[in-house]
């Protein structure tokens, strides 16, 4: 186990190096901010040879005004106030236009009519490209999927979080093992 953290703690390390030397190359300050920005930017250079496309308008997110520009902004996939999901994998690089409009909503409550100059066959081309983790949220019922019905629970704001039970298992295994 302690070979597999540390692994895991070594790659971790190696990644946000290779952040802050990018950082470095580009004069930006390194801060939190800033350092997630780089990680969703580099994420969105993996989505296989399309650049760095803003997942909702297609158009290229540009590194020199990635930090220096209030044009791109991070957005919730799926709204922070309705799941409390402020996890990575809960997180876009976006065009501030496109985040405005989506506003407090899923991705497929924003633009699955196809409105407003919004493709959204297109914008799930885009979301195929990204993680798993991420992927599953463009999905049509993944604010449904996320909350979830837990037992006797229903999803209507008044019950669990699936994720706060989930919470809850990890700490019974750990003080079990305690």
């Amino acid at each position: 186990e302690k070979q597999r953290i540390r692994k895991a703690q070594g790659e971790n390390k190696d990644r946000n190096d290779y952040v802050r030397r990018r950082l470095a190359e580009l004069d930006a300050r390194d801060n939190g901010e800033n350092r997630l920005r780089m990680k969703l930017f580099i994420e969105l250079e993996k989505t296989g040879g399309l650049g760095t496309p803003c997942p909702y308008t297609g158009k290229q997110i540009s590194i020199h005004k990635l930090f220096n520009s209030a044009e791109y902004q991070i957005d919730h996939i799926l709204p922070f106030s309705k799941t409390l999901d402020d996890g990575f994998n809960n997180k876009l690089l976006v065009h501030r236009d496109a985040n405005k409009y989506k506003g407090n909503r899923t991705p497929f409550e924003a633009f699955g009519k196809s409105l407003d100059g919004y493709d959204w066959p297109e914008i799930q081309a885009r979301a195929i490209r990204l993680p798993k983790d991420k992927r599953k949220r463009f999905e049509e019922d993944s604010l449904q999927k996320w909350v979830g019905k837990v037992g006797e629970f229903e999803a209507d704001g008044q019950g669990f979080l699936a994720r706060q039970l989930i919470d809850t298992a990890y700490l019974a295994r750990v003080a079990k093992q305690y």
